[in-house]
């Protein structure tokens, strides 16, 4: 028996959405003796209707209006304001690298502004020859080929840049990867930091340093399937003896992006220590250097505190947003824990001009070195990376092209 429908005239009509997107918006009006509320008038529509002839939007109207020949007017509901999703009118920015590299690529194809990560990319109009076109582009970018069923199942850039570090993990058995083979220049080992983003910026940032030059980079802890230690000097343990198994020998051409950069000027001490030469040392915005802990001694006893309650937990079990939470608070406290030894060498600094303090450019890296250099490039901690990757390498490629051996 067909069930009685719990409204008297649902009239739909189409809207325009953004992109080439046309939204289905159906204006109801209830029966009297009806109670039912919009989201189960959705619910019912569901199990009688196709998936292809739900509408996208459902409103109740207090009453219609009607043209002289005794139709409906629906020139008068095309009128009507209708409320915009959360989605679209507060997207979610990119809070990572490769989410922002990839809303920008989705920007470009699809021609809209103001995309969130938490869009669906084939809602906003994207179609089968979008979505090859996107793989080209990513692929392109990052030197990675994207499979189109990855795309598919992950429409929003949050979740297809998750799932892109979960195939890259299982692409590479060694947090130590060759991103450039390169030539002649001395090889360029990177820590690149982005624990949720997965480095894929380091592609670009390699291309641009040249085609000779050998850049390598290594996996931040905290990505899928590596556990995240208490300390820098854990990690630095960890990371030194990867560097010595792939290089037994130096010069060292060393870098690190965030709390990379605390980790490459770690490795440089402890190359130094066992007698081995280290050519550049290369620290990109890193946090500040807390020599002194007096000040900041209450807070980070208390990072530290939430440190150790989130040691021990598996990170892989658990949501994407508890993840990204979890690692980002023992991060901080692991940076602000770190207490750098003096570096009896030459120290270069590229600092983000929106992040510069005034006190101090360097952020009290200076200090901690035989000679120092900083350089401020355009942009943010993210986009200095990404937006104005172009000017970093140049500046990275003059600050190696300075050092007098190889």
């Amino acid at each position: 028996m067909k069930p009685a429908m719990p409204v008297s005239l649902s009239p739909s009509l189409s809207r325009s959405g953004r992109g080439r997107v046309r939204r289905c918006a159906s204006f109801t009006l209830k029966k009297k003796d009806s109670s039912i509320e919009l989201q189960a008038l959705g619910d019912f529509l569901k199990h009688q209707l196709p998936a292809y002839l739900i509408p996208d939007q459902l409103f109740f109207a207090s009453h219609f209006t009607y043209a002289a020949n005794g139709k409906l007017d629906r020139a008068g509901l095309q009128k009507v304001a209708l409320p915009l999703s959360q989605a679209q009118t507060s997207p979610q920015p990119a809070y990572n690298a490769l989410q922002y590299q990839l809303l920008q690529i989705w920007i470009a194809l699809l021609k809209i502004p103001g995309i969130g990560i938490n869009d669906n990319f084939f809602e906003l109009g994207g179609d089968s020859l979008n979505a090859v076109v996107l793989r080209y582009r990513i692929e392109k970018l990052i030197d990675w080929s994207v499979p189109l069923a990855v795309i598919y199942q992950n429409p929003t850039v949050k979740t297809l840049a998750q799932a892109m570090l979960v195939h890259k993990g299982e692409q590479h058995s060694s947090p130590l990867i060759e991103i450039q083979s390169g030539t002649t220049q001395t090889p360029f080992i990177f820590l690149h930091g982005d624990f949720h983003g997965g480095g894929f910026y380091c592609h670009q940032l390699a291309r641009d340093m040249g085609a000779d030059q050998p850049f390598y980079a290594i996996q931040p802890h905290g990505l899928p399937g590596r556990p995240l230690p208490d300390t820098i000097e854990e990690m630095a343990d960890e990371y030194l003896a990867l560097i010595r198994s792939a290089f037994p020998e130096g010069p060292y051409f060393l870098g690190g992006h965030c709390n990379g950069a605390l980790l490459a000027f770690e490795i440089a001490q402890r190359l130094l220590v066992e007698g081995s030469k280290v050519g550049l040392l290369v620290m990109m915005d890193p946090t500040h250097a807390y020599v002194h802990h007096a000040a900041i001694a209450p807070e980070i006893q208390t990072q530290t505190a939430e440190l150790s309650e989130s040691t021990g937990i598996d990170l892989d079990k658990l949501s994407l947003e508890s993840r990204h939470n979890t690692i980002m608070r023992c991060y901080v406290a692991i940076c602000k824990s770190y207490v750098p030894k003096f570096y009896p060498g030459k120290l270069t600094l590229f600092m983000a001009k929106d992040n510069l303090e005034p006190q101090s450019i360097a952020k009290g890296w200076e200090k901690l070195a035989l000679k120092a250099e900083a350089y401020v490039v355009a942009g943010g901690h993210v986009s200095m990376i990404t937006v104005h990757v172009a000017t970093l390498a140049k500046l990275l490629v003059e600050c190696r092209d300075k050092v007098k051996w190889r």
